[in-house]
């Protein structure tokens, strides 16, 4: 996946999922990190993988996931 979105010049990969799951493959809260969630799913559910160490530091912006 990394690579892949390396490829593509990625930030990161946005995802709706289970964070037990993905949470071992390194996804985090969106929200939790800064990112507003527009999607309508509930917030927990909204993952991020950062793929640039600094996007924390960055983190904005909504999310709208279908």
């Amino acid at each position: 996946m990394r690579e892949a979105a390396q490829m593509a010049r990625a930030n990161a990969i946005f995802l709706v999922g289970d964070p037990d799951y993905y949470g071992r493959y390194g996804f985090e809260n969106a929200v939790e990190m800064g990112f507003t969630n527009a999607s309508g799913v509930p917030d927990r559910y909204l993952l991020v993988l950062p793929l640039e160490f600094t996007l924390k530091d960055r983190a904005k912006g909504a999310v709208n996931l279908h």
